[in-house]
């Protein structure tokens, strides 16, 4: 196995590891939700602020799923044009299409630092609960930040896919 092949496999396997986190926080939520339902069937008798803690334990698990997106890649494309015009091009478009969800992926997690910044500044909490807000969001910050190394990692496989050309640029790393 090569180097970059065990780095793939290494990043791989911590996006694994990341979203089950964010799988188990869904399945918290999904006890809590039918634990509120069956309170509110039986008893007439609601769980405050369920919507607050759904909110945030949401955006959570949302953003836990990205770098085993990228990891594994699955993520949506569009390989038509690619797909035509050859191999070299099509690995040309995937690397191409790496590098720009690197970019994306950079602004969408300071942006979301920025935010979480201004919700502490400003002291937000949720409305039902009064929990602050900004702990949530750095902590979606930073899941974002993790597809930064994630994707770099991805991108470097398909500039090498680029630069050899004997080498099949479909195949995937594992």
């Amino acid at each position: 196995m090569s180097n970059r092949s065990t780095i793939h496999a290494e990043v791989t396997r911590w996006a694994r590891v990341i979203s089950l986190i964010g799988l188990a926080g869904l399945l918290v939520l999904a006890a809590i939700t039918v634990g509120e339902v069956l309170l509110r069937w039986l008893f007439n008798y609601p769980i405050l602020g369920i919507s607050d803690v759904s909110s945030l334990v949401v955006t959570l698990a949302v953003a836990s799923c990205f770098p085993l997106v990228f990891a594994e890649r699955r993520s949506i494309t569009v390989k038509i044009v690619g797909k035509l015009s050859g191999s070299r091009v099509n690995a040309f478009l995937e690397a191409f299409g790496s590098l720009a969800s690197l970019g994306i992926f950079i602004l969408v997690a300071w942006q979301l630092w920025v935010y979480a910044n201004e919700l502490a500044m400003n002291n937000q909490t949720t409305w039902v609960v009064l929990w602050p807000m900004s702990p949530w969001y750095r902590i979606a910050a930073l899941l974002m930040a993790l597809c930064v190394p994630v994707l770099t990692v991805v991108f470097w496989s398909q500039v090498k896919a680029v630069l050899s050309p004997e080498r099949d640029p479909d195949k995937r790393d594992s």
